[in-house]
């Protein structure tokens, strides 16, 4: 096609460069259609077509459309600013109304409302993925220096104004600006597991799992042995003789059948291992010991189990200890709602002794009686899904998993979506370490080969599409990222608007305080003999009361411990920091750090616990010697063992030094006052005749006097006199005369008083228990 031709002025066609005649097709004839002003030119192609050159009538047309839309436009935008005008206005009048029902001053208020008057109008304000601080600013038509304001009143760190900000901080800071927050339309890429069918009838028989629970040392371990007939791991080798970990191993029943069990921990520390096991079973052993009956973690483990709607048998071990008792057992449990068969109820309970091996028949067919009637079965076909059960850095094979098939099959090389990570199953191997090749419903493996740790409880899903499976993980990270940034923000500005209405509210109610005194000190109040001068007295008091609770309230005297916990496993960092987040913070806030993680205890831990005077704790996971020396150099608290009460009481035992003892009060001797002799008036110095009746009393301890286990005096003996012979200590059975030094006022002594010699001592005590004073008698 040829464009615009022009006329030159010796009358001749002129063509753009590119479109020189000697260009042109043979094909195509040109000819000039001359008009009065000569100012169109028509080319004709051979089809007989032209192309036109817009006339001046029409340009003029085009011009004027285009300002009618942009005055459209305009007027358009302008409507929209005097609704949001309207808006911002109203806003402003409720804030107004509403900082003036709290008592805030004139000032305060139009500090308040500056940024809302300042706004053009309220916006829906979009935050991309990627935010500088200086284009949140330009959205939000406020300064980056406003924005960093607002970060640092979220607890976030001042950064500059090129830095990309976390995700979730800018829609926090949008919504405090008072601008509406928008959200781009996106394309969700996670992977969901299939559903469940509800008419399992058509599908195979699984391997069934069954969960051992119970209160520590009631022999779950021993129980396991038992059902396999041989040692899974001696009770007697196990670290500190108690499970520390969640295990899975498999047991063939006498019918030839196949059973998944999972061995949990009793130790209080381990809650979120037990429910996890509670939860992943299809029938749970409660193991009570008979000699002990129901204890604390076994009525955890009844609360998880009818969390999960598991079918439960109760397993009641020890009953050939001399103080067993079953029947005793069985009736503590009906406290609690479960009502075994002997009593009349539905949940079978079988007498054992899992060390003797009596029961352990019955109790194997009263399991496979439970799985008969409850119709376990699932879907073999198609990529498997599972949960896992602990994850730990294993020298020489890396982060590895413990995990069970739920349904589908997993099989070797298979790309597997968990969490934010998708990798092959490169290893698998089950509980003797051999290699296997697959595994179905119900079965249990460890894995290898993963590119980092994951989460116990996570879902474990194979997925056909290698490529889907790594969309899917990175859109599951952002948004992990960005749900765990807008927490974090979101906690902060309630605690922000929470402080800030205690704080109106602490302000009003003074302020009509003040108001009521300067009322009565109008009155003539501060008269003592007016009749409101009691109230006025009480008033100043509680205001001086309130001043000084202030005062203290921003003095934080609890003392802060960062704590960094190193493990084997992320379930073993986990039940140390449950265990760390459930103590007491009224004298000692302990916060664990985020640097904690799985492994051995590094050179970088060392550095951030120096930096921030933190103490190491590492469960489960050895202490190079190096590491060892470092912290002992720099004298950072460091505690290390594979049992994890053992752990907790190391950690007992640093902090017992930061906090105030307890006062140790040893008795030493005891005497009775026979006779009371007045020295001085003046002084109130007292002699008192007294007969030592046990112990050693000597002058240089310190005694009190007690009557009706009450203490009136706590001091020093300025005398102590034998006859007339000043004397440092008396014995058993002797009598002499002391004197004290100055009483309490209104306190005198009588016959029959009880004085004791003591010596005061300091006693460590744990973190959680309240300060008291211990009395002990030494004679």
């Amino acid at each position: 096609m040829l464009r615009y031709a022009s006329i030159n002025p010796n009358g001749r066609i002129s063509l753009p460069s590119h479109q020189r005649m000697y260009n042109l097709p043979s094909s195509t004839k040109t000819s000039l259609v001359e008009t009065r002003d000569l100012t169109v030119t028509q080319t004709r192609h051979s089809s007989n077509k032209f192309l036109h050159k817009p006339t001046w009538d029409e340009k003029m047309h085009t011009i004027a459309k285009a300002r009618i839309k942009k005055v459209e436009a305009r007027s358009r935008r302008e409507k929209e600013m005097e609704e949001a005008e309207k808006a911002r206005d109203k806003l402003l009048k409720k804030m107004t109304q509403r900082l003036r029902w709290e008592g805030a001053t004139e000032k305060e208020i139009e500090k308040a409302t500056r940024k809302l008057t300042q706004l053009e109008f309220q916006r829906t304000v979009i935050v991309p993925e990627v935010c500088t601080v200086k284009q949140l600013a330009d959205l939000c038509q406020i300064g980056a220096v406003d924005v960093l304001k607002y970060m640092i009143r979220l607890g976030e760190r001042p950064m500059s104004s090129n830095e990309i900000l976390q995700p979730g901080i800018g829609e926090v800071i949008v919504q405090e600006v008072g601008h509406k927050l928008g959200y781009a339309e996106q394309i969700d890429e996670d992977i969901y597991p299939r559903p469940v069918q509800e008419d399992r009838s058509n599908l195979p028989p699984k391997v069934p799992v069954l969960s051992v629970m119970g209160h520590v040392n009631h022999g779950k371990t021993s129980l396991l042995d038992a059902l396999r007939a041989s040692k899974i791991k001696k009770v007697d080798q196990e670290e500190g003789k108690i499970t520390q970990r969640n295990a899975a191993f498999g047991v063939k029943l006498p019918s030839g059948g196949q059973l998944t069990v999972i061995d949990t921990p009793g130790h209080a520390a381990f809650e979120a291992m037990r429910k996890r096991g509670a939860f992943i079973s299809d029938i749970c052993i409660l193991v009570i010991a008979a000699d002990e009956g129901v204890n604390t973690q076994t009525i955890e483990a009844i609360k998880h189990i009818k969390e999960a709607k598991t079918p439960l048998i109760v397993a009641v071990n020890k009953i050939d200890k001399k103080n067993a008792n079953p029947q005793k057992v069985e009736q503590d449990l009906a406290g609690h709602e479960i009502i075994v068969e002997n009593l009349g109820g539905n949940i079978p309970s079988v007498h054992i002794s899992a060390t003797q091996g009596t029961g352990i028949p019955s109790l194997l067919d009263v399991v496979e009686l439970v799985m008969g009637l409850g119709d376990i079965r699932a879907d073999p076909t198609g990529p498997g899904e599972g949960l896992v059960l602990e994850s730990s850095n294993l020298k020489g094979f890396g982060p590895t998993a413990s995990l069970i098939c739920q349904q589908g099959t997993f099989k070797q090389g298979d790309v597997v979506l968990c969490g934010t990570h998708s990798f092959k199953l490169r290893k698998m191997i089950d509980e003797n370490g051999k290699t296997i090749q697959k595994i179905g419903p119900g079965q249990f493996m460890d894995i290898s080969g993963m590119p980092d740790l994951v989460f116990p409880g996570e879902l474990i899903m194979g997925v056909n599409d290698e490529k889907k499976a790594t969309r899917a993980a990175a859109f599951r990270a952002k948004k992990r990222d960005r749900l765990k940034y807008l927490a974090r923000a979101n906690a902060a500005r309630e605690k922000m608007i929470e402080e800030k209405n205690e704080h109106s509210i602490k302000i009003k109610e003074r302020e009509s305080k003040l108001n009521y005194v300067a009322k009565l000190q109008a009155m003539g109040a501060e008269d003592p003999g007016h009749h409101n001068h009691r109230d006025l007295q009480a008033i100043k008091a509680e205001l001086e009361d309130e001043t000084r609770a202030a005062e203290e309230e921003e003095q934080d005297v609890r003392l802060k411990l960062p704590v960094i916990v190193k493990g084997d496993s992320i379930g073993a960092i986990e039940a140390v920091t449950d265990t760390l987040k459930s103590l007491p913070d009224n004298e000692v806030v302990v916060k664990v750090m985020q640097t904690s993680g799985v492994g051995p205890v590094s050179e970088g831990d060392i550095s951030n616990a120096e930096i921030y005077g933190a103490m190491i704790l590492a469960y489960g996971t050895p202490i190079p010697n190096a590491s060892r020396e470092k912290c002992e150099k720099n004298k950072i608290p460091l505690a290390g063992s594979n049992v994890i009460y053992d752990l907790l009481d190391k950690f007992h035992g640093h902090v017992s030094t930061m906090i105030e003892p307890n006062d140790l009060l040893e008795v030493m001797a005891e005497a009775t006052i026979q006779q009371i002799f007045p020295l001085n008036t003046k002084t109130q110095t007292t002699a008192a005749g007294c007969k030592v009746k046990h112990g050693l009393l000597k002058k240089s301890n310190l005694v009190r006097v007690v009557r009706d286990n009450q203490e009136l005096y706590n001091g020093k003996i300025e005398t102590l006199r034998h006859f007339k012979s000043d004397v440092s200590e008396m014995k058993a059975g002797q009598e002499c005369g002391m004197v004290f030094g100055k009483l309490p006022p209104f306190v005198e002594l009588k016959e029959g008083d009880v004085i004791q010699s003591f010596v005061l001592k300091k006693v460590p005590r744990r973190l959680g228990e309240e300060y008291k004073g211990i009395v002990k008698i030494m004679y």
